[in-house]
């Protein structure tokens, strides 16, 4: 799901997955006022391109991420004019790797706030986070495909296991992680429908989670 309304005052973009809607915040009734202006076109590249995070970037468009993991961006060009002037573009933006967050722009306007402790935090050490490792698993009927990736990931090398639930290990393979980040895409092709665990090792911890084949 995504939300994201703009600094015109006028129109608010909401979606699903599969359908985009704008709504009119000058109608008297906003409810009402809402019109469906995109439609999924059930692309997939590789994965369903589906809507997800909405972004509004510095040059006036919307971007709008995939929910997934795929390598495209949808735009919508002109989001100040109603209905579907505004001219909503799938698939438009080609990413060199495949994504499924967006960009967060700063604020780089919002000037001083005399008097607050926001402007003069001082004296106080940086306290690092140590994030939890992530393990995303999602399953492509289409290609029989399970596309996994993984981050905050300790070290640069580890092993991943799949397991059916009979605990028989149905695929090894080495990994080689960068950044605390590792993504790999694996064929159930020849595995029958069910359920299986993705078991991923790195430094000692191990991080486990399911997916099902159907």
């Amino acid at each position: 799901m995504g939300l994201l309304y703009l600094p015109n005052n006028r129109f608010l973009y909401a979606s699903s997955f599969v359908k985009i809607f704008q709504y009119d915040l000058l109608s008297s009734n906003i409810p009402n006022s809402v019109i469906e202006v995109a439609a999924w076109d059930t692309v997939y590249s590789p994965f369903e391109t589906k809507f997800f995070l909405h972004q509004l970037a510095p040059d006036g468009k919307i971007y709008i991420s995939t929910f997934g993991g795929c390598d495209v961006l949808h735009v919508i060009e002109s989001p100040d004019s109603l209905g579907l002037a505004c001219n909503v573009l799938q698939n438009e933006l080609v990413l060199p790797i495949r994504n499924s967050s967006i960009p967060n722009f700063p604020n780089y306007s919002v000037g001083v706030l005399p008097g607050s402790s926001c402007d003069t935090i001082v004296g106080i050490h940086p306290i690092p986070i140590n994030k939890p490792p992530n393990l995303n698993l999602f399953y492509q009927p289409q290609g029989q495909t399970a596309s996994i990736t993984a981050s905050n990931l300790i070290g640069t090398k580890g092993i991943m296991e799949i397991f059916d639930v009979h605990g028989k290990m149905v695929y090894r393979k080495d990994m080689q992680i960068l950044n605390g980040y590792y993504a790999h895409n694996f064929s159930m092709a020849g595995l029958t429908d069910g359920m299986f665990f993705v078991n991923l090792i790195t430094s000692g911890i191990p991080i486990i989670r399911k997916i099902v084949k159907y």
